[in-house]
């Protein structure tokens, strides 16, 4: 699964066999949960990125939120999902790990 950080247009690519159902629930069909961190702890680095920092210590989270259905969540926010089907000939260049 590869999520753009950088585009900020809300969609995630699915990279997986079968269907976009199929991965789906195989991803996030038992739930699954947020943490939330507060900001105090993570510093940016030159090198990273704009939107990425890292925490010289081991972080624990503020709160821990359940969420039943992750997928409707997100569709809620406005994320779409677009499934790349690695099974198909075309996509063989995408499952070629050796490269």
């Amino acid at each position: 699964m590869g999520v753009d950080l950088y585009g900020n247009d809300q969609t995630v690519v699915i990279l997986g066999f079968g269907s976009l159902e199929e991965s789906l629930q195989k991803m996030y069909g038992d739930g699954g949960y947020v943490y939330h961190f507060g900001t105090d702890k993570f510093l940016y680095k030159e090198g990273l990125g704009d939107r990425e920092v890292i925490a010289e210590e081991a972080v624990s989270p503020v709160t821990v939120e359940r969420v039943e259905n992750p997928v409707e969540e997100m569709k809620k926010l406005g994320v779409s999902f677009v499934f790349v089907d690695l099974g198909l000939p075309e996509n063989k260049e995408q499952r070629d790990y050796t490269n």
